[in-house]
């Protein structure tokens, strides 16, 4: 049996999905139970990004997986084959559009999804979440789940109610002509929270215009 089984190289080579395949299946013959993909390259030059598309591994407690393609499909099957998974981290995948997971059989506590550009919605129910991280781009968001606890957001379409939650991070970017202040309303849809940190990023004037520019702001 292997309890933690981690591989992290600069995926440049377009013979090493084989390999890595190999290496999934010898996993799953020890009955891994911590399993890490990180396939982040160190040349900026080279796009490794979506190069590998993740095999269903079952039997999992803990995911971490960086560039690495995980479709919705394989992610509902993972859950329903992995009884015991409870940390999922996500990050750089090119496959996830609409996520919607929920179930009283599930035992995850902790999901972190990162930088994983085509996401538009996520919908996370009737499970008991403790945890929850989204970092990207603007999306629909939707928890309906009675122990989370902690959550950290940035750029969020839509903002839901979040009776139970104790601790919320918010990373947002803040505008010449706006104010992190705006963002304090967001403590109405906590009633229970102890702890609220409010993350600003600044923006330099240039970026400040070319945001504008890209998301279809006013550019004065």
């Amino acid at each position: 049996m292997v309890h933690y089984f981690r591989t992290h190289f600069d995926f440049t080579c377009h013979y090493i999905d084989g390999i890595i395949d190999e290496w999934l299946e010898f996993a799953v013959s020890k009955k891994v139970e911590i399993l890490e993909l990180d396939f982040e390259t160190s040349d900026k030059n080279h796009d490794n990004m979506f190069k590998y598309d993740f095999k269903l591994v079952a039997g999992l407690k803990k995911l971490y997986l960086n560039k690495v393609n995980v479709s919705e499909l394989v992610l509902g099957e993972l859950l329903t084959k992995s009884p015991h998974l409870e940390t999922i981290s996500i990050r750089s995948s090119g496959y996830l559009m609409d996520i919607r997971v929920g179930g009283r059989d599930l035992k995850l506590k902790h999901f972190e999804i990162v930088e994983c550009p085509f996401v538009v919605s996520v919908y996370l129910f009737d499970f008991d979440l403790e945890s929850f991280t989204y970092i990207g781009r603007p999306i629909d968001l939707r928890l309906r789940l009675p122990k989370l606890k902690n959550v950290q957001s940035a750029k969020l379409d839509s903002f839901p109610g979040l009776p139970n939650i104790k601790k919320l991070t918010l990373t947002i970017v803040a505008r010449a002509d706006n104010s992190p202040l705006e963002f304090a309303s967001k403590v109405n849809a906590c009633p229970n929270l102890e702890t609220f940190i409010i993350e600003v990023l600044k923006l330099s004037p240039v970026n400040d215009l070319l945001n504008r520019i890209i998301t279809g702001g006013n550019n004065c």
